[in-house]
């Protein structure tokens, strides 16, 4: 489809704010492509759109809609493409671009082109276009190479063709594949296994029975830094089998479909559930600059993000603290309630309430010793430290991705989490 000329500029994606409303070119690199979808129209009837996620060496991610079905059917993840004649536009804080009747797509640079050439200079000379666009086109070839996104591109697609070819499933050992940013592993179509680095935003514990007044209580962020006495290890805490890290009690919220008590257990050699206190299963909010998503964490990994502490250890531990504290408030009453009754002289009733105090203050420590650490409290300073959001650097993440599941109901599962060790040249 040729475009009768050019109605605007050849701009870079970071100065498209100030172009809204305006017709511009851009030349970039295709991150991910969206299946068509379908409007009705009244006036048009069925409208087709097809939505891309672009970059170029100014700006990693910026959203293109494509309304014509030919243009959709050309693009694909890992091309580099010259979208002719778009129109700028902005929705609220977002601004995206979008095709009109008399835009164009040329793709420049395909994937495997990227791939196998020597270099620049190779790619650039196939490419029939004026200097200003061979300029930028230079640009965008070496960020591409740099951040490495071809290389994920097209063994992405190898894997998918692989799949197709198949018709058995062979059990083999699946490396992970290093994904740039979540919006990459949001786009994944195969189950597989995926790394990448974001930073932790928002815990977030389900319940099937939350009122309107509880609502709250979902959010462990807002409730870590409330003043006051709160239930957290109540409502983290639960009764399950610590191998499958399925609860076993009353309803724990809807991050899995089945409600039910599952009857056996799958990673049991004798089916049967080892019953003891575990981390209720939650949603970890984790972000980057282009997306944000909830990774499913069971007990086991739980485990690993509280530094190998179990629910066990802290419920003890949170039991015994809450009956130092009952024992404090019943003490204060006792104290309160015996001078308001007491008949003595000024001088006894000014003397009485320190001695009773001193006598009935208990003797266990909530502080904890060295040979009796109180883990509650040290699991409490590890939930602050990893929910200080915007203060902490980026972790990395290794999960699983299901995608017959949603993403509520654990199709990104964690696996472990690690802090990278940054030098001059990159993460290690």
């Amino acid at each position: 489809m040729a475009a009768i000329g050019w109605y605007g500029p050849l701009i870079d994606l970071s100065k498209a704010g100030s172009h809204v409303g305006e017709y511009v070119q851009l030349l970039v690199f295709v991150h991910k492509s969206r299946p068509i979808q379908k409007f009705k129209s009244p006036k048009e009837g069925a409208l087709l759109r097809t939505d891309i996620q672009v970059g170029d060496d100014t700006r990693s991610f910026f959203s293109v809609s494509l309304w014509q079905k030919q243009m959709g059917s050309m693009v694909f993840a890992g091309d580099v493409i010259l979208l002719q004649n778009v129109k700028v536009v902005r929705f609220g804080e977002t601004i995206e671009a979008r095709t009109v009747h008399f835009s164009s797509l040329l793709c420049l640079v395909h994937p495997y082109d990227l791939l196998e050439s020597k270099g620049v200079d190779d790619l650039l000379a196939n490419c029939r276009v004026g200097n200003t666009t061979r300029e930028k086109l230079r640009k965008v070839i070496e960020w591409v190479k740099r951040t490495g996104s071809t290389d994920h591109n097209v063994q992405l697609h190898n894997y998918e063709k692989r799949q197709l070819l198949k018709n058995w499933k062979v059990n083999e050992e699946r490396k992970s594949i290093d994904c740039i940013s979540i919006s990459e592993v949001s786009c994944l179509g195969n189950s597989c296994k995926a790394t990448f680095y974001a930073h932790i935003g928002e815990l977030f514990l389900p319940f099937t029975c939350a009122t309107d007044g509880e609502k709250e209580r979902v959010f462990i962020s807002k409730r870590l830094f409330m003043s006051g006495y709160n239930k957290i290890a109540e409502d983290f805490i639960c009764t399950g089998c610590k191998l499958c890290g399925s609860p076993l009690g009353l309803a724990y919220g809807s991050l899995q479909e089945q409600s039910m008590i599952p009857l056996y257990c799958q990673k049991s050699s004798n089916r049967l559930h080892a019953i003891c206190f575990i981390y209720r299963p939650f949603l970890l909010y984790v972000w980057d600059q282009s997306e944000c998503i909830p990774l499913f964490v069971t007990n086991k990994v739980a485990e690993l993000l509280f530094a190998d502490i179990t629910a066990e250890k802290v419920y003890l531990c949170y039991t015994t603290q809450k009956q130092n504290w009952n024992l404090d408030l019943r003490d204060d009453h006792e104290i309160g309630h015996s001078d308001l009754s007491a008949n003595a002289d000024s001088k006894a009733a000014d003397s009485r309430p320190l001695d009773v105090k001193k006598t009935l203050k208990p003797k266990s420590n909530n502080q904890g010793d060295r040979k009796n650490p109180n883990f509650f409290r040290i699991w409490l300073i590890l939930l602050k430290m990893l929910l200080q959001q915007g203060k902490n650097s980026s972790l990395k993440f290794e999960i699983t991705v299901n995608t017959g599941l949603d993403q509520e109901s654990g199709r990104f599962e964690l696996v472990s989490m690690m802090m990278p060790c940054f030098r001059m040249d990159g993460p290690v």
